[in-house]
């Protein structure tokens, strides 16, 4: 007759650690799904645009030649029908420097537009981009 070892549990609310494992992969699952979703949205395509043509960004960092979605650091899309919000922050290489963009935008007749966008350089913190001007 054979005995079978129970497996160990963790802590007192009775997880095992295939529980732990399995809990970790669909853990990854869903953070890789919210970084798709995210970085292959209308309106990610519009903040990086706005990240790439715009002149006073150009102008602090120079030509950008890298854009990267800092998903670490929170992003925020919703909408409904046609109108909807969105935020996202961007780690952007320039010619002279790195820095950081924080993008809200705004969807109006299923169109996505930049409404605000605070750029932060090494010797610059939180400066007001403003959309609308392109390179």
């Amino acid at each position: 007759m054979k005995i079978l070892k129970a497996s160990p549990k963790i802590g007192n609310w009775g997880f095992r650690p295939r529980h732990v494992s399995i809990i970790f992969v669909l853990l990854s699952f869903l953070v890789l799904g919210l970084y798709f979703f995210a970085t292959k949205s209308d309106a990610y395509e519009e903040a990086e645009q706005f990240a790439r043509t715009n002149p006073e960004i150009a102008k602090r960092i120079g030509r950008v030649s890298e854009v990267n979605f800092q998903f670490l650091d929170g992003f925020h899309v919703a909408s409904s029908g046609s109108g909807g919000d969105a935020s996202f922050v961007l780690g952007l290489k320039g010619e002279q420097g790195e820095s950081v963009l924080d993008v809200r935008l705004k969807r109006v007749a299923n169109s996505w537009r930049v409404e605000d966008a605070y750029l932060t350089t090494k010797s610059e913190h939180g400066v007001r981009v403003l959309p609308g001007a392109k390179a």
